[in-house]
């Protein structure tokens, strides 16, 4: 499966397997300091989609890119930062092409 950014028209988005979402969404639930659901990989994976999707809409609260367009969802942190994740739980920053445009300059003032 391939996605097409509307503001860049890149296509670099291959969709993940179910043991793929697994793991994110443990990566997820250890950021936002909770844990994470039983998801069964023998599933069909439209199932697994819909789960992972379900976890992570229930995490944070929704959100649109402002380079690309993708709904995001922000989930509050362990530190209590805003980190932004999509429905397939990555880390937004991994797979917006105009990342960079938000990163914040960490030399000190």
């Amino acid at each position: 499966m391939s996605r097409t950014f509307p503001k860049t028209g890149s296509s670099t988005y291959t969709a993940p397997d179910a043991d793929e979402l697994v793991r994110r969404v443990a990566q997820v639930a250890a950021v936002a300091g909770t844990s994470a659901p039983f998801i069964n990989t023998d599933a069909p994976i439209e199932l697994v989609r819909c789960q992972v999707s379900r976890f992570v809409s229930s995490l944070g609260r929704p959100g649109t890119c402002r380079a690309c367009d993708r709904t995001i969802f922000w989930i509050r942190t362990t530190n209590g930062k805003n980190a932004p994740y999509t429905r397939e739980a990555l880390s937004h920053f991994a797979d917006c092409p105009a990342a960079a445009t938000f990163r914040r300059d960490k030399t000190p003032q």
